[in-house]
């Protein structure tokens, strides 16, 4: 008997681990008139090898059948099989079988045992009959349990996600307050690997925060700014312990297409668009830088690679928003510069 473990959240044992689910696990059964002796398993990282003795009539050819019995006694029958499997495999030692096991499942639990079944093929008629009735068998009800979907290799899909947003600055000028942000748009994720997956994504951002002074006229004064930013995104996920759980990171480009900014005290409340300025200063139109760039991190919890994705993510850029030369009017604003700093819970569904 063979026993298999898989990663399950704390008491899952990694792939390569698997290696040693038996070491060399020895189990034989015959269920035919024809003799199969000495089955021998070896696992390593993505298949199991199976060999075996078959002991017939030297001048015939065999079907041999692989399927394994699990410990709840439903059947696994292997389809990504190649070697010394199927019709037309003579007599001989050290017969060879190689299962691709996880093109075929994505997980295995508990005990399994090998049965190996050789049947004599003497004319093209005994073979389509033989073949019949496997096929017959497949289709029976119960019998067999559904092959698990394979995962693909690329999902397309699509995100959002909502947090809170703020700045991170290098001076003490004013606060700097959260306020909501948003994201969402297209994702399109290649698994290349059962632990590792590189997505790229087209987000729309969105930035916000709120600053706060007082005004030697207006007294304290709220401004609270959005940002709009359209974002590329590289985003790779590794999953170190299996189970779904993922460790998130990549780089992020936005460039700036819109910002407005609400001024509000209890005498004003308005709004204006602050991208560009009707009476440039030092020379600049615009008083915001127009491209950003930095870094996101997290976790997420990912089911059917890339099916259902929830995760946590925090953004910070890596360059000023300000532009100083803008704004370099007097000591108090020369250099100040404010990054881009956010916290979002996001979903991502794909299809």
């Amino acid at each position: 008997q063979i026993r298999f473990y898989r990663i399950q959240q704390n008491q899952h044992i990694m792939r390569s681990f698997f290696i040693l689910f038996v070491g060399l696990c020895l189990s034989f059964m015959t269920l035919s008139a024809q003799d199969i002796k000495n089955i021998e398993v070896v696992p390593t990282n993505e298949t199991l090898i199976i060999t075996y003795d078959l002991y017939g009539k030297n001048n015939k050819e065999y079907q041999i059948d692989l399927m394994f019995k699990k410990e709840d006694g439903s059947e696994l029958r292997p389809k990504t099989v190649k070697g010394d499997i199927g019709e037309k495999v003579k007599t001989g030692q050290g017969k060879t079988i190689i299962w691709e096991v996880y093109k075929d499942v994505e997980e295995l639990n508990g005990k399994i045992e090998p049965i190996l079944k050789a049947t004599e093929i003497t004319t093209k008629a005994d073979i389509k009959a033989a073949q019949s009735k496997e096929d017959a068998r497949k289709r029976t009800p119960g019998i067999f349990p559904k092959k698990k979907k394979a995962y693909k290799p690329f999902r397309l899909g699509w995100k959002m996600g909502t947090g809170k947003s703020s700045m991170i600055a290098n001076k003490d000028a004013v606060t700097y307050d959260k306020k909501r942000s948003w994201e969402g748009g297209f994702v399109m994720r290649w698994n290349m690997s059962r632990r590792f997956y590189v997505q790229p994504e087209a987000m729309y951002h969105r930035q916000s925060f709120t600053q706060t002074w007082n005004d030697p006229d207006f007294g304290y004064v709220d401004h609270t700014n959005h940002y709009h930013y359209g974002r590329g995104q590289l985003m790779l996920g590794l999953s170190p312990g299996g189970g779904g759980l993922y460790i998130n990171g990549g780089p992020y480009w936005g460039y700036l297409l819109g910002a407005r900014q609400k001024i509000q005290n209890e005498d004003t409340n308005f709004s204006r668009s602050i991208l560009t300025e009707s009476s440039p200063m030092n020379g600049e139109e615009y008083p915001l830088e127009r491209m950003d760039y930095g870094f996101n991190v997290g976790a997420s919890l990912d089911f059917g690679k890339g099916d259902f994705v929830f995760g946590v993510l925090y953004s910070e850029g890596l360059n000023n928003t300000n532009n100083t030369h803008y704004w370099n009017i007097g000591d108090d604003e020369t250099n100040l510069e404010l990054r881009n700093r956010s916290v979002k819970f996001h979903l991502t569904f794909g299809f």
